[in-house]
């Protein structure tokens, strides 16, 4: 019999299982989770295909096969494309639409507005025009924390 898979044949499921936790610990450790989670799942399947008697081949096998289709899986998944992309950050609020929740009683052209996910955002008029409560207008800049918005076009 081959050395490796006398190897993996000499392999105890609790073996499978702490290199998968150390291998998740890591991936938390150094923040990746484009992988090392995919490849301790894997190791964390091919343990059961070991607990329920499979042989050392299948699992050799089935690991890479397991890799991948885990993390193609994952990609599908995790990161689709849906069209419900969320602005994490202020740079990202430039082209997206804010409605006014509060107006400034002394400026009347700065308050407060509220994104589509919720988020509040410091707004002022571009062009120091008056904004008006419940009210869509269009970021156009960002100065500071505040974003600089004006009227939608053909409103």
């Amino acid at each position: 019999m081959d050395l490796v898979l006398l190897f993996i044949d000499s392999l105890q499921i609790w073996h499978y299982f702490i290199v998968a936790i150390l291998l998740l610990g890591l991936s938390a450790l150094i923040g990746d989770t484009d992988i090392l989670p995919w490849i301790s799942f894997s190791l964390f399947l091919v343990g059961l295909m070991d607990y329920f008697g499979t042989g050392a081949l299948p699992q050799l096998i089935a690991l890479p096969i397991f890799i991948f289709l885990s993390i193609l899986l994952a990609r599908k998944l995790l990161y689709s494309e849906d069209g419900t992309n969320i602005a994490e950050d202020i740079g990202s609020m430039k082209g997206k639409q804010i409605r006014v929740i509060k107006v400034d009683s002394e400026t009347k052209y700065s308050g407060e507005g509220i994104t589509t996910n919720g988020k509040r955002w410091n707004i002022k008029h571009c062009h120091q025009e008056e904004l008006e409560n419940d009210i869509y207008y269009l970021c156009m800049e960002i100065e500071g924390l505040t974003l600089l918005v004006d009227h939608i076009k053909g409103e």
